[in-house]
């Protein structure tokens, strides 16, 4: 398997081992990682193999691309952005399907986990700027297409990478769905998080919203918790929340972020999907709502998108012009100098004010981030000629 610094904490290896002899522990940056029992262990090697092909690249490529906005006014306000997934989702339950996506449990915990209705796929709505657990999971969907159903799978695209090794041939119902991503944020230092506001507040928490919309907006969405009758708690535009700058400024990621093998044009999703930033001129009455960019990887993709086109405002556009304004899509998250600190830190005091010293780099380190940047725009458009899609 992967070494620690490269390990996407996917957990592919998990679900193909015949013994059940990998396990997850807490690093000290609080993330995920597998443990083998090595006297379970019978050295078959499929966790290696299933560790290979889940840090691949995919096979598909991004044909048509489309900033999109759903119809239905409720599925949007409730939805990160413009309400897509939800549709793919009911679309794939009204025929009998499963789908799987992450899903806070009553302790905020983040996981993956199965939706059969609609009130189960509830859960499952929203962006989670947490890594999700998912051993076991792959399993499930393994046994979900073994009945004959169809099946939506929505994670990170190491997460879709994943399960596909473990599945291997065996994907004639799947349906993928990944996102653009910026890396995953540590769950230990999530809960230190959420243990911190409960102390500061003297609440308990119960659920919470990553991506709230009201009343700040699309654009300058919230992170919103309330308690167990629903009553809320605290909420914070993220562009002023702790948990939410230290995230966006690249601190709190997995280490396999800062290179990760999926920013490729090549995908192993049917379907990507993400916030389509400065897409106002598509939808410009309604733009506050939200707007999604959905890319269509696969003939498998194209058909389920297709199902749904019916429900939701669709605009073709480029390649060239999504990946303008959402360089994620092809270049990974720049590392921070004190990233490992932090992580560390925060794991062994706990979370407090003082995190807001970690939110102010240097003057070198701010300098070097604004070049790579540069270079990250001139770097789109070079792989955007390389590719013809310019």
């Amino acid at each position: 398997m992967e070494k620690a610094n490269k390990c996407t904490g996917c957990f592919a290896c998990a679900d193909v081992c015949p013994k059940h002899c990998i396990s997850a522990a807490i690093t000290d940056e609080g993330f995920h990682a597998p443990v083998v029992d090595s006297s379970l262990c019978i050295h078959c090697g499929r966790c290696d193999q299933a560790c290979k092909m889940a840090s691949s690249v995919g096979s598909n490529r991004i044909g048509q691309i489309f900033a999109c906005q759903n119809l239905d006014e409720s599925k949007l306000t409730r939805s990160s952005s413009g309400g897509i997934f939800v549709e793919l989702a009911m679309h794939i339950i009204g025929n009998g399907g499963a789908v799987f996506g992450a899903a806070a449990d009553q302790k905020l915990g983040i996981a993956h986990c199965m939706a059969t209705d609609e009130e189960s796929l509830s859960p499952l709505l929203g962006s989670k700027y947490v890594q999700s657990a998912t051993i076991g999971i792959y399993r499930q969907v393994a046994e979900q297409l073994k009945k004959g159903r169809k099946v939506l799978f929505a994670g990170t695209p190491c997460q879709v990478a994943a399960l596909y090794a473990v599945l291997g041939n065996k994907t004639e119902n799947l349906y993928t769905v990944d996102f653009v991503c910026h890396g995953v944020p540590s769950p230990g230092v999530w809960k230190q998080y959420c243990f911190w506001l409960e102390k500061k507040f003297d609440k308990k928490l119960a659920s919470v919203r990553f991506r709230e919309k009201r009343p700040f907006g699309w654009t300058h969405f919230a992170l919103a918790f309330s308690d167990d009758t629903q009553q809320p708690v605290f909420c914070e535009e993220n562009q002023k929340n702790l948990f939410m700058q230290l995230f966006q400024q690249n601190k709190l990621l997995r280490a396999s972020c800062y290179h990760c093998a999926h920013k490729k044009l090549a995908k192993h999703s049917d379907l990507t999907i993400a916030d389509y930033w400065e897409g106002e001129r598509f939808f410009p009455e309604t733009a506050e709502q939200g707007i999604s960019a959905v890319l269509v990887n696969s003939d498998k993709g194209k058909e389920l998108f297709e199902e749904i086109r019916g429900n939701v405002l669709a605009k073709e556009t480029t390649l060239k012009e999504f990946a303008t304004v959402n360089r994620s899509l092809l270049f990974p998250a720049i590392r921070p100098f004190k990233r490992r600190e932090i992580l560390r830190t925060l794991m062994l005091n706990g979370f407090g004010d003082y995190a807001k010293d970690y939110l102010y780099a240097g003057r070198f380190e701010g300098f070097l981030a604004r070049i790579c940047r540069a270079i990250q725009k001139i770097g789109v458009m070079i792989i955007l000629r390389k590719s013809g899609r310019n």
